[in-house]
């Protein structure tokens, strides 16, 4: 049976992070992984049908045009409608979570020195989830 290669897609703007979950990610998964430094430049990016896409709140931009992290999720459910958008965050605020989840993310993290380990987990647990599924065998009588 052939192995799906996932794609996944990181926006950070920390050089140091992406690196770090982009190795975490490839050694251990079969992943296609695009990093990005803006949600703008993933936006133009071609070619990419991700099946999930982790996203910072806070991206550090260079001038009042840069998407912040709400805006971010509505561009990025315009273009990818049907796939998980995971928030990655330093805060730590119920009343920001609701506010992510509201605006069409799947789910949040929050950054930490396990955030690697939390991605990787993430996508095993829903990649396992959605196509690795096998019928539940019948109850003998």
């Amino acid at each position: 049976m052939e192995t799906k290669i996932l794609q996944v897609i990181i926006i950070d703007d920390d050089w140091v992070f992406l690196q770090l979950i982009h190795d975490q990610i490839t050694q251990r998964l079969n992943a296609d992984v695009r990093l990005f430094t803006s949600t703008e430049d993933c936006l133009k990016a071609k070619h990419i049908n991700p099946d999930f896409i982790f996203l910072d709140y806070h991206l550090e931009g260079s001038d009042e045009y840069t998407l912040d992290g709400f805006q971010s999720i509505e561009k990025l459910k315009k273009k990818y409608p049907y796939n998980d958008i995971i928030m990655i965050s330093g805060k730590e605020d119920l009343e920001y979570l609701s506010k992510c989840l509201e605006y069409g993310a799947s789910d949040y993290l929050a950054k930490s020195e396990f955030t690697a380990s939390a991605v990787q987990f993430i996508i095993q647990e829903k990649y396992y989830g959605l196509f690795d599924k096998t019928e539940p065998e019948p109850i003998s009588s």
